[in-house]
C-alpha cells in the first residue's frame, strides 16, 4: 500500500513556509491606563519664594486637578506668601509714584494749553489746522 491511501491528505513539507515566527507576532496587552491612580501618584512641583525678612518657603505650583476648595486654599497660600514677601507694598509704592507722574504730566498738559489760548496762532499753524481738519 502506498502511504497517500494510509496517511490523510494534508500539507506537504515543501508546501509549508519555513523562517522565524512565520508572520507578524500577535499584538500585546496593553493594560488600561488608570487615571485616578495616575493622579495619585504626581507629585506637585513647588517653588522656592524668599521672603522680606530673608527667611525660604516653599509654595506648591497648582497642576490643574482638584476641586474648587482646593483651589481657593491654593489660593490664600499664594496670597500670603506674596504678602510676607513685601510685594503688596512694593506694587503700592509703584502705584504711587505712577500717579504722581500722571498729576504731573496733566498739570504740563493743562499749563500748555494756557499758553495756546492766550497766544494767538499765525497764519501757518491756522492753515495747518484747516488742512487736518479737512483730512
Amino acid at each position: 500500500m502506498s502511504s497517500n491511501k494510509v496517511a490523510p491528505s494534508r500539507l506537504k513539507h515543501q508546501e509549508c513556509e519555513h523562517g522565524r515566527g512565520g508572520g507578524k507576532a500577535p499584538i500585546q496587552y496593553v493594560p488600561e491606563r488608570e487615571l485616578v491612580q495616575e493622579a495619585f501618584e504626581l507629585k506637585p512641583e513647588s517653588l522656592k519664594c524668599t521672603l522680606a525678612n530673608g527667611s525660604e518657603t516653599q509654595v506648591t505650583v497648582w497642576s490643574g486637578h482638584g476641586m474648587n476648595e482646593q483651589f481657593l486654599l491654593h489660593i490664600n497660600k499664594v496670597a500670603s506668601v506674596a504678602k510676607n514677601m513685601g510685594l503688596p507694598s512694593a506694587f503700592n509704592d509703584a502705584k504711587v509714584a505712577h500717579d504722581l507722574k500722571k498729576n504731573k504730566y496733566k498739570a504740563v498738559l493743562a499749563e500748555l494749553a494756557k499758553i495756546k489760548e492766550a497766544d494767538p496762532p499765525n497764519e501757518t499753524e491756522t492753515e495747518i489746522m484747516t488742512a487736518k481738519s479737512l483730512c
